[in-house]
């Protein structure tokens, strides 16, 4: 069975991010190898998670560790080891995120995903049975390889 919880290493590897470096830690590890419009839509999922009180944590690192929400973050994704030091796994990746995170942390880079506080892979919501949690969402936009959603309601 997949892990669903943040391995322990992140919660002490983030314990002293700032706001913009833990969502820049959250778009590389969930959209490094996306086209730069995804990782804008990662980063505005997270702040619209934020912004939804009572439903999500409302801090960017309660958004991005919250239990079953960024794969990236499990002891089981291949990936942590680069999350948790990308400047020494991908500099230009990490850069990229920081740019990114900084710019629509700032304001400069508006919402592309139309509010949406989920998203998955194409192939993911492809083959997801009618029934799986993300048939049940309003599909936003889609955006390269990933599809972003939004609660109904």
């Amino acid at each position: 069975m997949a892990v669903v919880s943040p391995d322990p290493r992140c919660i002490e590897v983030c314990a002293y991010d700032d706001d913009c470096t833990m969502l820049a830690r959250t778009v590389f590890g969930e959209a490094r190898s996306a086209p730069p419009v995804d990782d804008a839509g990662v980063a505005w999922v997270i702040l619209n998670r934020r912004r939804r009180v009572g439903r999500f944590p409302n801090s960017i690192r309660g958004a991005a560790l919250q239990k079953w929400a960024f794969s990236c973050f499990n002891s089981d994704n291949p990936s942590l080891k680069a999350v948790l030091d990308p400047e020494s796994h991908e500099p230009d990746a990490w850069g990229r995120a920081l740019r990114v995170s900084s710019s629509v942390l700032c304001g400069r880079l508006a919402d592309p995903t139309g509010g949406a506080d989920h998203y998955v892979t194409r192939a993911f919501y492809l083959g997801a049975r009618p029934t799986h949690w993300c048939k049940k969402m309003k599909v936003t936009v889609v955006l390269g390889p990933h599809v972003f959603l939004r609660e109904k309601g």
